[in-house]
């Protein structure tokens, strides 16, 4: 009897260790799952899958915590959440990071740049800039492109300090309950007579391009027009022609990003239809803008002569009626960062561009340029502080020398995560102009209902 006793324990203990290699398993492939939605920046996908490993055993995990700070780093709206994940991963750093190994139980070092994004983002800029340097300490002199990014995102804390001593005076009016809803509409591309707006929206399987109009000064129902131009949710719109009549959107995948480019004939929109190879290459075209005269399409790519990632190109309208060849428009306006949604002023003589770089108080800054006498274009200028914050601001959409603008804007007030609204500039400095609305002092940023 004595001698069955061991087998007997044993056969209880193996069903055990069994049932903990299978837990085990089923943990690593929502691991390899989360990771996989990571490399595919599907962020919301991978942050459901690194909770499940979180509340199973992994919240004191530095590795998950560093994931899931990642994540909430790249979802517009929630970047705050960051914090307390980066935070939590930035006390068990290894310079010898694995990434995608399920047993690895730190956060590479790179966590402290991310933390240093996401305190920047949120206006704590000494924490920013302590993360920054923590950062440099660890990376030490290996790699001189990241110690000279981390250098850019310092001065652009210390930039952010200046600016905000200096503000931009400006109302912000919210575009209604028609156009925006639950989910997020953003990109919005307006006539210049603001009688159209096209932009999208958000739903659940797809992005809709939708079409709104204006009677006696309000924007009717939208028209969802993703039927007519015949996309499949996979086209995003970019800016519309002087007229409205023309609209030009790119079309991506995870491979690659085109121009389209759309027509409004009689009642409605045609089948949109890809640019010339000129145009569109093996890069990244991911925005297209027509000029006033539509004599000329700026566009961005990630073209071999680039600067560095994206850069603003120009293609001219030829004699045979297509587009030739597209020319940088040169380092006065790419830098060796990314350079995004292109738009002239109504007169063709203004540029306004998104960019990383330049005067840059964090992330993408919105900027403008003027067209110089030989036609070259001038210095940027930052638009400021708070039309620029320190998180990325992009598609800025311009209605006349660009003091009117249309924008989709994040807000804990909005009707969804991401709302669209018509922002009118005034002075910078001192004292705000008084309008028909009340003086804006404080904050220097009034919205309107």
């Amino acid at each position: 009897m004595k001698k069955l006793q061991p087998f007997i324990l044993l056969l209880f203990l193996l069903p055990a260790q069994i049932c903990s290699q299978e837990y085990q398993e089923i943990l690593r492939n929502i691991f390899f799952d989360a990771e996989y939605f990571l490399m595919e920046e599907s962020y919301p996908d991978a942050l459901v899958e690194y909770q499940k490993l979180y509340t199973r055993g992994y919240k004191d995990n530095a590795n998950i915590n560093y994931r899931m700070g990642i994540c909430y780093l790249n979802m517009p709206g929630e970047k705050d959440k960051s914090i307390p994940y980066l935070t939590k991963a930035a006390q068990n750093t290894t310079t010898r990071y694995s990434e995608g190994i399920f047993s690895e139980s730190k956060a590479d070092i790179d966590v402290f740049l991310y933390l240093g994004n996401a305190y920047r983002i949120v206006n704590e800029l000494d924490r920013a800039i302590d993360a920054y340097n923590k950062y440099k300490e660890l990376l030490g002199e290996k790699d001189s492109e990241m110690l000279a990014y981390a250098d850019q995102q310092i001065t652009a804390c210390n930039n952010a300090r200046t600016a905000m001593e200096t503000p931009v005076y400006f109302i912000r009016e919210h575009t209604g309950e028609r156009i925006n809803g639950t989910t997020s509409d953003y990109n919005p591309v307006v006539s210049q007579d603001e009688q159209v707006m096209i932009y999208m929206t958000r739903l659940k399987f797809y992005n809709a391009i939708n079409m709104a109009t204006k009677a006696d000064g309000e924007w009717s129902a939208p028209i969802n027009l993703t039927p007519q131009i015949q996309s499949d949710g996979d086209q995003h719109v970019n800016c519309l022609s002087l007229d409205g009549k023309e609209m030009y959107l790119n079309k991506e995948d995870n491979f690659n990003s085109d121009i389209y480019y759309s027509k409004f004939e009689g009642n409605q929109w045609l089948k949109s239809v890809p640019l010339g190879k000129q145009i569109n290459t093996k890069y990244w075209e991911s925005h297209a803008c027509i000029s006033p005269d539509g004599k000329e399409l700026l566009l961005t790519s990630n073209r071999k002569d680039s600067y560095g990632g994206m850069d603003i190109y120009v293609s001219t309208l030829n004699e045979d009626g297509g587009w030739t060849e597209p020319v940088n428009l040169g380092d006065t306006i790419n830098t060796e960062l990314n350079e995004d949604n292109p738009f002239f002023s109504a007169d063709g003589k203004r540029l306004y561009f998104s960019s990383q770089g330049h005067y840059n108080i964090g992330g993408y800054d919105i900027f403008y340029a003027d067209r110089q006498a030989d036609g070259s274009w001038g210095k940027p200028v930052n638009l400021g502080y708070p039309l620029n914050t320190t998180d990325d601001d992009l598609f800025f959409m311009p209605l006349g020398d660009g003091k009117l603008a249309y924008q989709a804007i994040f807000d804990d007030e909005n009707i969804g995560s991401r709302d669209i609204y018509r922002s009118r500039r005034y002075n910078t400095g001192g004292s705000p102009r008084r309008t028909r609305q009340d003086l804006c002092t404080q904050p220097c940023l009034l919205w309107l209902r």
